[in-house]
């Protein structure tokens, strides 16, 4: 089934039936031969699109036209067929009109009940990169299905105010959702892959360094559009492409906007494999960019360091001196100044504090009165003090709304401006102003945080609330368009934010959706205890609506053999030299029939019901010797190859079209989501 909307039509069709050959019209290209330039100037789509009018000439543009013929000749592999049919595109990174569509994403870890290293060995990933000229219709609005309202009220009544769960290509999803949240998120955090082999999933060996910068480019430059003028994004990564991603956000987020790259501790050097390396890698890294640094509203926090008094303070060497007596009320105003005053030795007292004496109880018990001293570098303080005449070591400041000390002409910092009291377990915390180092053990005892069992690729929800608190306020909008195990999401819920979230695995219905509805019931993990979380709230999850996608899916879950399709259901190996290899090779040739069974199914339904790329004949492909002799992956590969990416999804304007069988309510629902259900 082809679309008829394809502007590119029989395009390569016609030019071979008059040229004979895409060698033949590459050579006649390249050689500005006047019978083809003659002939595409005579068509209107072919003039339209591969000609350039400067004032009353037509110029040939002669790199698009060799790029929609561009082929690679190997022989007898899928890249030969590939390009046989008119498949494969060559280009470098420069080449940025590509969109990278699909990836094996690093969340990847669970599918059914299949461990990580089983999908390692099972699972096949493919990344596809299309031409901006096959793109026409792929980043118009999907529709949606299955849709499910987790939590109190009615499904309809919430569809445009509720939380979001949507399972589907992220890329797709975004423009999907471009016109009903642009410029509304307050806060975009993603965890994208990492471009490392040391994830958790197979990578495929063909996403490479430029693939992966242009996977992220199609991305943030679709996320930039949903944040607000005061928005902020966070991206996780590592060092494999840290640098060259912070190139790539200076580019679309201006250097100016710029906020810090912190660097965050996600393990230490203690356990199995330390001590290999010179330096042991424990950092990952997140950039932070704002959209308008102008309008920019980040908070300045103060985070817990460390329990006064405890054996690994050393808050209390510093912090030793009390105030036995201290009478404030006793103040006198110096002649010279209206704001500075000086106490008498016989209104305040102060001592040394022993070192016996530094226990935690202690400072909980007197954390009004304890301080150390600093150099006083106010010139113009001391100035006006030694002019006044007084002779006193002790001298308050009075300016605006804060109260300071001068005790021989040093600052006294008061312990209490510097801590936080922890009344239940009566200790006193001291706090710093956050910087761009995070040392915290986040990832210490995570791996069942919000009762998912994954031990990697999840992030700590302690994280996720230090990124939320610096830059939002409650009720804002968060987005996480890499959802993974949904930690951005619980915690946006838990801190009383809407959010957004999407994820393509299949892991979003066993693993994220799972979790947030225990958020929802009140699940008492990760920061629930600290917010004091008592559950509550509601999300909406569905998915985009498959067409495409099923069958790629279908093909993906084929198992991977590499013996050519020809190979006969019980032709067994002359040279099987036992009677367990014997057993194993009608195991495989069993298999394969099943496989083969598979494909004839997978056969009918591409000729009868999936949209196929414009530019195969999927009738001639399939009696094709050519096609016939590949082995049972490299078929799977070209089957793959021409679908047409544009059709994964059911498009929103599709939705009233009968081909596709969608009920009454299921168009009322997507209308209402859409903003269009008064029309």
């Amino acid at each position: 089934m082809q679309k008829a909307t394809h502007k590119e039509h029989n395009l390569l069709q016609t030019l071979q039936e008059k040229f004979q050959s895409i060698e033949n019209l590459r050579t006649l290209a390249i050689d500005s031969n006047r019978e083809l330039l003659s002939f595409l100037l005579e068509n209107a789509e072919f003039r339209e699109r591969f000609f350039t009018r400067v004032d009353s000439v037509a110029v040939f543009e002669k790199d698009k036209f060799l790029d929609f013929l561009k082929l690679r000749m190997l022989n007898k592999s899928y890249t030969a067929f590939s390009n046989k049919i008119g498949l494969q595109l060559e280009s470098s990174f420069e080449n940025t009109s590509k969109v990278v569509l699909n990836f094996p994403f690093k969340d990847c870890v669970l599918k059914g009940a299949q461990s990580k290293d089983e999908q390692k060995s099972k699972e096949i990933f493919f990344n596809e990169v299309l031409a901006r000229s096959e793109i026409d219709i792929l980043f118009s609005p999907k529709a949606l299905q299955n849709f499910e309202l987790i939590g109190q009220g009615d499904l309809k009544e919430n569809l445009n105010n509720a939380n979001l769960l949507i399972k589907g290509n992220n890329l797709l999803a975004l423009h999907s959702l471009k016109k009903k949240f642009a410029n509304q998120v307050k806060l975009i955090y993603i965890d994208p892959p990492y471009n490392t082999g040391n994830d958790s999933f197979n990578y495929n060996d063909n996403f490479n360094h430029s693939t992966w910068l242009t996977f992220m480019k199609n991305r943030l430059e679709i996320a930039k559009e949903f944040l607000r003028d005061d928005g902020v994004i966070f991206i996780q990564c590592d060092d494999n492409e840290q640098a060259y991603l912070k190139v790539l956000m200076d580019e679309f987020f201006g250097r100016e906007n710029f906020i810090c790259m912190i660097t965050c501790k996600v393990k230490a050097p203690s356990g199995v494999g330390s001590g290999k390396e010179a330096f042991f890698d424990c950092a990952e890294y997140i950039l932070c960019y704002v959209k308008n640094k102008s309008a920019s509203d980040l908070k300045t926090l103060k985070i817990d360091t460390s329990v006064v008094g405890s054996d690994c303070d050393k808050t209390k060497d510093n912090y030793n001196k009390i105030f036995t007596k201290f009478d404030l009320s006793k103040k006198t105003k110096l002649p010279n100044s209206n704001n500075i005053f000086y106490l008498n030795k016989e209104h305040y007292e102060i001592e040394n504090i022993s070192k016996k004496d530094r226990l935690k109880s202690f400072y909980f018990e007197n954390i009004k009165s304890i301080f150390r001293t600093a150099p006083n570098d106010e010139k113009t303080i001391r100035g006006i003090i030694a002019d006044s005449g007084i002779e006193a070591d002790f001298f308050i400041v009075e300016k605006d709304d804060t109260v300071n000390f001068i005790f021989k002409n040093e600052d006294v910092l008061m312990l209490e401006k510097f801590c936080r009291v922890d009344i239940k377990n009566k200790v006193v915390i001291k706090m710093d102003y956050l910087t761009n180092i995070f040392t915290d053990d986040f990832w210490q005892g995570i791996s069942k945080e919000g009762q998912v069992k994954l031990k990697n690729g999840k992030k700590p929800e302690a994280l996720l609330k230090r990124i939320i608190e610096i830059s939002t306020q409650e009720n804002d909008l968060v987005m996480d368009f890499f959802a993974g195990s949904g930690t951005t999401l619980a915690v946006a819920m838990k801190m009383n934010r809407r959010w957004i979230g999407i994820e393509q695995m299949d892991y979003i219905e066993s693993i994220t959706k799972e979790r947030l509805k225990k958020v929802v019931a009140g699940e008492q993990g990760g920061i629930s205890k600290a917010v004091n979380w008592q559950g509550g709230g509601s999300f909406i999850y569905c998915k985009l609506m498959p067409l495409n996608v099923v069958y790629k899916e279908k093909i993906q879950n084929l198992a991977c053999h590499t013996a050519p399709c020809h190979t006969k259901p019980c032709e067994v190996s002359k040279n099987v030299e036992s009677t367990k290899d014997l057993h194993k090779d009608i195991s495989l040739s069993l298999n394969m029939t099943s496989i083969e069974k598979e494909l004839e199914k997978i056969y009918n339904d591409l000729e009868s019901k999936a949209f196929v790329d414009y530019r195969v004949d999927i009738q001639a492909m399939l009696k094709d010797k050519e096609f016939c002799a590949l082995s049972l992956d490299e078929k799977r590969k070209v089957l793959y190859a021409i679908l047409d990416s544009n059709m994964d999804y059911v498009l929103y304007d599709d939705i009233d079209d009968s081909e596709y069988g969608v009920s009454d309510e299921l168009r009322e629902l997507n209308k209402i989501f859409y903003g269009e259900n008064d029309e």
